[in-house]
C-alpha cells in the first residue's frame, strides 16, 4: 500500500513538471532551479523522513554551526552529540 502511494506521488510529480514545461516556465536559469510551490511540496513529501541525530536538535542531512563563548563546553557538547 505504501509503495502505491509512492508511485502515485511520482506520477503527480511528473505531471507537475510537464505542466510547468507546457506553460513555458523554464526549469532553470543558470544554477537556480525554478519550481512551483505545489511541485516543491510534492517532491518533499516523497522524500523519507529525516532521522533525528540528537533529540530534535539536529536531523540527518542538516548542516549546523556550533558557536559560543570560550570555555562554555562546545567541545564536550559536540562529543556527546557524536556519541
Amino acid at each position: 500500500m505504501e509503495e502505491d502511494k509512492n508511485y502515485i506521488g511520482m506520477i503527480h510529480g511528473d505531471l507537475a513538471r510537464a505542466t510547468q514545461v507546457r506553460s513555458g516556465m523554464p526549469e532553470s536559469i543558470g544554477v537556480m532551479s525554478i519550481k512551483t510551490a505545489n511541485r516543491t511540496i510534492l517532491e518533499a513529501s516523497l522524500l523519507p523522513t529525516p532521522r533525528a541525530l540528537w533529540d530534535s536538535f539536529w536531523y540527518e542531512g542538516e548542516l549546523s554551526c556550533l558557536f559560543a563563548d570560550s570555555n562554555v563546553g562546545k567541545s564536550i557538547l559536540a562529543v556527546q552529540i557524536a556519541d
